[in-house]
């Protein structure tokens, strides 16, 4: 077996044990690790389009789409709980937190009601017939696929610096990549390439600050809370502002720095073929 067939039946079996495990013990983890789940599966999905212009990938991931997005809206208020914790005043805010708990139950009873035995069914089924494609693409070199995306994270990073939406763009293409590379060369390929792990990371946290920025400013409009506890919320939401402000400069500055390790050397070479397994 080779180790990308080995991955995404690694993928399958973690899909599976996810849309199947009871609503009791679905707790905050699990909502994570379907997102991350989903999102490699997706990068996988991507590379098989490539290599395969038949292949409809719309088509195959649909029955995915919506029940990711729910699970991302449950998330979302996940961390933003969990990050104004991590700013230590969460005493501060009571009714806040309060509203937040309830948005997060409300956001996880519209998930279980969209992840119905029907939408689990389809989920199995597509699973299932994604034996097909490991085999079509097994014998295939990635390698035009490895090329195109890297010259498109290139071109976000040909400038310099970067701008907010360009950096939203560039988080989604390294976690492509991650997750691809993962694929053909072990799930310890971060470990084996610091740089592009501490990037991805850095993405990851200016992505959720920013995030939690716009969602408190938003929130401030009409979140029922007495004027001194939108004062303290607002405190604190100018607090993850110039945090997510910091991490950006960050990632600015390693920006021209990051060039010749996206891609591991034996990747550079066309003769990648024979060295490394594919699907």
């Amino acid at each position: 077996m080779t180790t990308g067939s080995a991955y995404l039946r690694k993928r399958k079996s973690a899909l599976k044990f996810l849309i199947r495990t009871p609503k009791r013990r679905f707790g905050q983890d699990r909502f994570h690790l379907l997102r991350v789940e989903i999102k490699k599966l997706k990068a996988a999905l991507y590379r098989m389009e490539f290599l395969l212009p038949e292949f409809d990938r719309k088509k195959f991931y649909k029955p995915f789409r919506k029940l990711f997005a729910q699970a991302g809206r449950v998330r979302e208020f996940q961390i933003e709980k969990d990050l104004l914790k991590s700013y230590g005043q969460p005493e501060s805010i009571p009714e806040y937190m309060k509203y937040l708990d309830k948005n997060i139950q409300k956001e996880r009873t519209r998930f279980f009601q969209l992840r119905s035995l029907r939408l689990n069914s389809k989920i199995q089924k597509r699973l299932k017939g994604l034996g097909k494609q490991i085999r079509e693409v097994k014998n295939l070199d990635p390698f035009p696929y490895f090329k195109s995306l890297t010259e498109e994270i290139k071109l976000l990073l040909s400038s310099g610096s970067l701008e907010v939406e360009s950096a939203h763009l560039l988080r989604k293409k390294l976690k492509n990549l991650k997750y691809n590379l993962e694929s053909i060369l072990g799930e310890k390929f971060a470990l084996q390439h610091p740089e592009q792990e501490n990037l991805v990371n850095l993405l990851g946290t200016w992505h959720d600050l920013v995030t939690v920025h716009q969602t408190i400013q938003n929130e401030l409009q009409i979140a029922p809370l007495h004027e001194e506890e939108k004062n303290s919320l607002r405190k604190i939401n100018q607090k993850i502002k110039a945090d997510s402000k910091r991490i950006f400069e960050e990632i600015n500055q390693k920006i021209p720095l990051f060039d010749d390790f996206i891609l591991p050397p034996n990747l550079k070479k066309r003769g990648m073929k024979n060295s490394i397994p594919s699907f």
